[in-house]
């Protein structure tokens, strides 16, 4: 929205620079004018007076004090101003789409990662289960793996979130707002 609120602005500005051309030109204008004057009576004895008037004009900007050449430099100014805010936000708009890509990328890689961590603490606790069953090791032994393996969950749920909120900042860099219900 705001990239094209300001191509409208550079539409607009460029408008202004052609009429800014168009007023240090000649101006050619016409005026057509039929009057009728009905002065009463009745006819033949009624007073009719009919008028045709046509006016040519033709103006010629000889000197304003050099004020439509400004205002067309103005205009030239602000156009190329307005360009330049135009290629400026379209490559912050670039890196912020590839710094947001970047974050996704990473966000899926963690969820990947989180997800080997809970594949490892899983099969980590159920080796310390079974060796605690059969006497092999202690309590304290199987209380570690449990901890493991519920920080690896957490680690997992908090990988989703970010992967979510990355995959939705994308979007938005983008431009795609689309509403999942």
């Amino acid at each position: 929205p705001e990239l094209k609120s300001m191509r409208d602005r550079l539409d607009s500005l460029e408008w202004s620079l052609k009429q800014a051309k168009l007023d240090r030109l000649p101006v050619l204008s016409a005026d057509y004018n039929y009057n009728f004057l009905f002065g009463g009576g009745t006819p033949p004895n009624s007073n009719v007076d009919n008028s045709w008037n046509a006016v040519a004009r033709l103006t010629f900007p000889i000197f304003d004090g050099g004020v439509s050449k400004r205002r067309q430099q103005r205009a030239e100014i602000n156009i190329e101003q307005s360009k330049e805010s135009i290629k400026e936000r379209e490559q912050s708009i670039a890196l912020e789409v590839q710094q947001q890509y970047f974050n996704f990328e990473r966000a899926m890689k963690s969820l990947d990662i989180a997800k080997d961590q809970v594949e490892n603490a899983t099969l980590s606790l159920n080796v310390t289960q079974g060796r605690y069953d059969q006497g092999m090791t202690i309590f304290i032994d199987v209380l570690s793996a449990q901890a493991r393996y519920a920080q690896a969950i957490t680690n997992q749920v908090r990988a989703f979130y970010d992967y979510k909120i990355a995959e939705k900042s994308l979007q938005k860099a983008i431009g795609d707002l689309r509403i999942e219900e």
